[in-house]
């Protein structure tokens, strides 16, 4: 079996749609792309078209990886392999190859997230040198969730740059690649960012049925205060009609402060994982 590689960029971004949803087809979560759904992805998650990698058969392709890249850092977004071409070592031979073009570029680092319940995909990364850093949960709040009024505070809207610059003097080490600072600096409205006793949290737009919380955080020297809790609580309390959740990118170490607002696990939970050299 002979396999060769081309660039996403040159492979073209319609066919590299059509070749993750083939890859993609029975996975845990459903995923579906088209050409505007995946230049979301590239744009948001800050994936480097000409890294990003395609693994040709014959000329067509069978495989995939998507390359983001961050000073010495870089994230694995994604890699899939076709239904038929599963099971026969593409993956590794793929992986093993945008390893080693990251190392040959200087990067020093290459992390990811994988679902846990792929046990094949973990095994992968596992035998390719990867690591658990964390365990990443999802959440969600009961509509039946009682909401702790906090009518006298009012959070103030605050630039989304500013809620960024927060998350990278003071957010938790080594967040995952979508809720660090630098990416949520690219984020813009109708995301919003609200502050309220020094505490700031970025949620999605406030104004649609369902509102996503992309991170919270608190300076070192104010916490466990109740700050994040008193923030949260106004803004619960403001949207109490609206469903609330949080995608699988949160980590475990905030699992307590989540559970006190009323918010329960949700099923979807990753690995987050590193590769070091």
């Amino acid at each position: 079996m002979k396999l060769t590689t081309q660039s996403v960029y040159a492979y073209g971004l319609a066919e590299t749609a059509a070749l993750l949803n083939d890859s993609f087809s029975d996975y845990f979560v459903p995923i579906h792309f088209d050409t505007a759904a995946l230049l979301q992805l590239l744009t948001g998650s800050q994936v480097d078209v000409h890294a990003s990698q395609v693994v040709l058969q014959d000329g067509a392709g069978v495989a995939v990886g998507l390359i983001a890249n961050r000073g010495w850092s870089c994230r694995l977004a994604a890699m899939g392999v076709i239904r038929e071409m599963q099971g026969q070592g593409v993956g590794k031979w793929l992986l093993r190859r945008l390893i080693a073009a990251a190392e040959a570029a200087g990067q020093r680092r290459m992390e990811l997230e994988v679902i846990t319940a792929n046990a094949a995909g973990v095994a992968l990364y596992e035998r390719c040198g990867f690591r658990v850093m964390r365990r990443l949960h999802s959440h969600r709040l009961p509509q039946d969730a009682p909401h702790t009024s906090e009518a006298a505070a009012v959070p103030q809207e605050i630039d989304i740059h500013r809620y960024a610059l927060a998350i990278i003097e003071h957010g938790l080490p080594q967040l995952p690649w979508q809720i660090s600072g630098e990416a949520v600096a690219h984020v813009g409205p109708p995301n919003r960012a609200y502050a309220l006793q020094e505490a700031a949290v970025l949620v999605t737009n406030p104004a649609a049925a369902q509102i996503v919380v992309r991170g919270i955080v608190v300076p070192t020297a104010v916490r466990r205060q109740g700050r994040a809790r008193r923030l949260m609580q106004a803004l619960l309390s403001r949207h109490a009609d609206k469903r609330w959740s949080i995608p699988a990118v949160c980590p475990e170490e905030l699992d307590p402060f989540w559970q006190t607002l009323g918010f329960v696990h949700d099923e979807l939970r990753q690995y987050q994982m590193e590769l070091c050299w």
